[in-house]
């Protein structure tokens, strides 16, 4: 849900161009629920934390953004659980294996799985980054107003 309004964006938009097709990809995404609480309030789980992927953060629920590490590809915002991938068996529908990894305990297959996820993730932002850079460039219909 976008949580600022359209002179915050304007102002946002100013400073990182093509800001609001980074938003925009966030708020139209058709995220599961959460499997352990049954909650409609998740997001999608992102690592770093830059200016850009901040501002993001702050404008819309459908982000959670990590320091380093992507343990899930989902956050449950009202029961505060990490669920989805990236481990083999993960299953959003049925919440098995789908709890937070915790890295002190976590196995050498854990780990593995984690990097997974955060290669994937940096794959997945690096699209977006392109896409809303090309936006900003006239690549199309609304950038080149």
């Amino acid at each position: 849900m976008l949580k600022v309004d359209q002179e915050w964006l304007d102002r946002v938009e100013e400073r990182y161009p093509g800001i609001r097709g980074s938003i925009d990809y966030y708020e139209r995404l058709d995220l599961p629920p959460c499997p352990a609480c049954g909650s409609d309030d998740t997001a999608a789980v992102s690592a770093g934390v830059i200016g850009r992927s901040i501002h993001v953060c702050a404008a819309t629920t459908k982000i959670r953004l990590l320091p380093n590490m992507v343990p899930h590809d989902y956050y449950c915002w009202a029961c505060e659980l990490y669920f989805g991938g990236p481990g083999p068996g993960d299953d959003p529908a049925t919440g098995d294996e789908s709890l937070l990894i915790d890295p002190r305990t976590a196995t050498d297959d854990d780990l593995e799985a984690m990097v997974r996820g955060i290669h994937r993730q940096a794959e997945k932002d690096e699209r977006i980054a392109r896409r809303s850079t090309a936006r900003g460039k006239g690549g199309t219909k609304e950038g080149a107003r």
